[in-house]
């Protein structure tokens, strides 16, 4: 072989090493890349001129410069390279480069081996390449679904609308001054339930309720802010909000639906044997709260703090059994769609002015025929198509007339009495 040859051999075999350090430390880009290609295109052109025009030898060289520049850079830099590599060559023919001779076989078979050398390199830096971003896949699948995992985990301590909030957020929320409703409720008789049940049987009241609860403050906009044992807090205007008005309803139609799924609830746990029959008390205040983020900074908590909530823990203190306590802030925006009537003014705890308070009774609009939500002094009948089972309360209500015409056999007695003694 000639010493050309040889040189050009060695090159061959070392060029892939030098070009491949290189390209990782100084020009590891795609647009390098491309780059990159280009001097390999002279170079192709400057091994056909050595191999003396060889056409096997020049068809190969070509062959691994077209593969390799269509899965970098695709079509249009294949045809700019072999367009490259034939001026090179061309110019090379033209300049009378020697061509080779039938005798000189050796000389192809050394460009073939170190085609072979090259090619294998290639074939071990691909397989090396396909093989980290097949772990690398792996690996973020694993992460992806531990993710998905936490992410669902972290979405049962966390209400929709807040959850949405965080993970669309850009940066640290901020504490702002909202115009809120806020609404507590709480069991009566809870605590002295749990004296009598075993702790299974607790649990499992404790949360089909605080599980039906909940979702029924979803289903109308509220923001479930936290459990508190057997009580739960929820506001309405953030971080998702209809209005004062309607965030105002919502929330009391909120109140009026969950005392009716207690009431479902309580009379199954009664025929179950868990529990009696247990009463809510409810108390709801609009007014201008703080809401963000509060705690340190290892802890934090997005709740609303202020004087309007201290005023709706109060109102549920004072609510009666089964009764929905409002202040006169939230009865201004509800009255022409709930149905309401006074009730005693409280001076609250930590309060410095009385506070008008208003009893809800139920909705005024949007009712059936078929559903009664009506007082007199002294009787309250409540009546949902959907809920009533109808043996149940024709018996009830024969029983209410027995003792309604018993009472007023009794005042006709006593009248009679009365007007014998005078």
């Amino acid at each position: 072989m000639e010493p050309l040859s040889i040189l050009a051999l060695m090159f061959l075999i070392v060029y892939p090493y030098v070009a491949y350090g290189l390209s990782q430390r100084y020009f590891n880009s795609s647009s390098a890349a491309r780059w990159s290609m280009l001097i390999d295109s002279l170079l192709v052109g400057i091994l056909i001129i050595l191999n003396k025009f060889y056409l096997m030898s020049a068809v190969t060289y070509m062959t691994f410069l077209a593969v390799s520049t269509a899965v970098i850079a695709g079509p249009a830099m294949v045809v700019l390279n072999l367009s490259i590599v034939m001026l090179v060559a061309g110019a090379g023919w033209w300049f009378g480069a020697p061509a080779q001779t039938e005798n000189e076989v050796w000389i192809d078979i050394g460009f073939a081996l170190a085609i072979l050398i090259y090619t294998g390199y290639v074939s071990w830096l691909v397989f090396g390449v396909t093989r980290a971003m097949g772990i690398s896949r792996r690996d973020e699948r694993s992460v992806r679904q531990s993710l998905e995992q936490m992410t669902l985990h972290l979405k049962r301590y966390i209400s929709p609308q807040l959850f949405s909030t965080l993970a669309t957020a850009s940066g640290t929320q901020t504490t702002n001054r909202r115009q809120l409703t806020v609404c507590f409720t709480d069991l009566t008789g809870f605590t002295a339930l749990m004296d009598n049940l075993p702790e299974e049987a607790i649990t499992r009241v404790l949360n089909e309720y605080l599980n039906a609860m909940a979702d029924i403050a979803i289903r109308h906009g509220g923001t479930v802010d936290k459990f508190m044992g057997d009580g739960v807090m929820v506001f309405f205007g953030d971080p998702q909000s209809r209005g004062p008005r309607e965030d105002a309803v919502a929330c009391v139609k909120m109140a009026l639906e969950m005392r009716g799924c207690l009431a479902g609830l309580s009379r199954r746990w009664r025929e179950e044997g868990l529990a009696n029959r247990l009463q809510m008390r409810v108390g709801i205040h609009t007014g201008y709260c703080a809401v963000g983020n509060f705690g340190s900074e290892n802890r934090m908590d997005y709740t609303v703090v202020g004087g309007a909530v201290n005023i709706a823990s109060r109102l549920e203190g004072c609510a009666p059994p089964d009764g929905i306590l409002i202040s006169e802030s939230t009865r201004a925006l509800i009255r022409e769609a709930i149905s309401l009537e006074s009730f005693e003014r409280q001076q609250l705890k930590g309060i410095k002015k009385p506070v008008d308070t208003y009893r809800v009774l139920g909705e005024l609009r949007h009712r059936t025929l078929a559903d009664i939500n009506e007082q007199v002094p002294g009787l309250h009948l409540q009546l949902s198509s959907k809920e009533v089972d109808i043996s149940a309360a024709k018996a009830l209500l024969e029983l209410g007339l027995m003792r309604l015409t018993h009472i007023e056999d009794l005042r006709q007695a006593r009248q009679g009495v009365i007007r014998l003694l005078r």
